[in-house]
């Protein structure tokens, strides 16, 4: 789902994307939506200073996205870091990149960021190309564009297929987790004991006492 930046990303209280893609997840009916993408573009002319100031937003913004979904699903799942499969989903997640899109004037660059080992942020360029500002005369100019904003649509495909694909993982667990431990504490077995008499009316035989032979 596209959401055009009308208010304040999720990621940050002060700063709005030009545009950012949400991937909704529901966890016990209840919806998250996690963002995913940001964009940040400019005018035809902007100059140098306008491509720091964006690259920096959609740097800080992206860093704060992952933080979140690294929060968002070690939140719903608070156990998640207990077991040993958990805590390979948490590693799966950290793998899984933001995906960055900065357009300055007619060149786009793709990048993505993601958190290995929970340690540092890395930011990785993929793509480097111009939008023609005019139909292409060479047709090898359109196809490298067509080229480059599928190879974007893939990239934002494996991201929201593999995040839901941890999501599934980290509610199985969690279910699988939640039945073991309610059928892991054996039933009780009733205490008797042997010390004490039955209650009986005084001056009236045993009926039964645990402690003799009942004869008739």
């Amino acid at each position: 789902m596209y959401c055009r930046a009308e208010e304040s990303s999720e990621a940050t209280s002060s700063r709005k994307p030009d545009m950012r893609m949400k991937l909704p997840l529901k966890y016990k009916n209840k919806q998250r939506d996690l963002e995913i993408l940001f964009l940040e573009s400019s005018r035809p002319k902007a100059g140098v200073e306008k491509f720091i100031k964006d690259w920096i937003k959609l740097v800080r913004m992206s860093k704060r996205a992952h933080d979140k979904l690294f929060e968002e699903i070690n939140g719903a799942y608070e156990r998640l870091g207990m077991f040993d499969k958990g805590k390979e989903i948490l590693d799966e997640l950290l793998a899984v990149p933001i995906i960055l899109i900065q357009v300055h004037c007619l060149e786009v660059k793709i990048a993505v960021l993601d958190w290995p080992y929970k340690v540092y942020h890395r930011v990785r360029v993929l793509e480097n190309f111009t939008i023609p500002s005019t139909p292409p005369e060479d047709l090898e100019l359109l196809r490298n564009f067509v080229y480059h904003f599928l190879q974007l649509l893939e990239y934002v495909d494996d991201v929201s297929s593999r995040l839901r694909q941890i999501w599934n993982e980290a509610d199985a667990l969690d279910k699988q987790e939640y039945f073991t431990r309610r059928s892991s504490t054996p039933p009780q077995s009733m205490s008797i004991d042997r010390s004490s008499e039955l209650t009986r009316t005084p001056d009236k035989p045993i009926f039964f006492d645990v402690r003799q032979p009942n004869y008739e």
